[in-house]
């Protein structure tokens, strides 16, 4: 079974895509909101500790420019995933080739993109290790951490998208 597809990106296709490919799994991001929460348990009752014990006055403290840095870092540790995405998504459509228009086969075998009629790039089921689906796109991430993804407007008709759809969560066996 073979199913072409063929169209261009759009920009919020790309961001999407981007960012369904850095989406932490659930337990990550729960290890992370985690270890942030800890962290902020244990500064607090540290700052308010010191605080009682050298009777700082409340303008003192809303002064302290090391608290804006630890905030910022923490901050930045929530966000990390969310900014790197976009700045990636950014890159990625300003690249030329990401604004072409892009051909390629799904076949039981791979994912097979096209230049002028051949295969330019192939990648074999197996080689994917995280998938995301939503109705309107598919992101598949290889081994070798390139993002594949194509948006269902690729697709001549609503038909041949469910068929990619099911190829892919049949072929593409993600663990975790």
């Amino acid at each position: 079974m073979e199913i072409r597809f063929k169209g261009v990106y759009d920009k919020p296709t790309v961001f999407k895509a981007v960012a369904l490919a850095n989406k932490p799994t659930r337990k990550k991001f729960l290890i992370r909101a985690g270890l942030v929460l800890l962290f902020l348990v244990i500064y607090t009752a540290l700052f308010l500790n010191t605080a009682k014990q050298e009777g700082l006055t409340q303008e003192e403290m809303l002064r302290s420019p090391r608290h804006l840095v630890i905030a910022l870092v923490i901050l930045y540790y929530l966000f990390q995933n969310l900014l790197t995405s976009r700045l990636a998504a950014s890159a990625l459509w300003k690249k030329p080739a990401t604004q072409k228009e892009l051909s390629g086969i799904l076949s039981n075998h791979s994912l097979a993109y096209m230049t002028n009629g051949k295969i330019s790039k192939e990648f074999a089921w197996e080689k994917f290790v995280k998938k995301d689906v939503t109705p309107e796109l598919m992101v598949l991430v290889s081994k070798e951490g390139a993002m594949c993804f194509i948006p269902s407007y690729f697709f001549r008709t609503p038909e041949d998208w469910q068929r990619a759809l099911a190829l892919v969560n049949e072929r593409v066996k993600v663990s975790g």
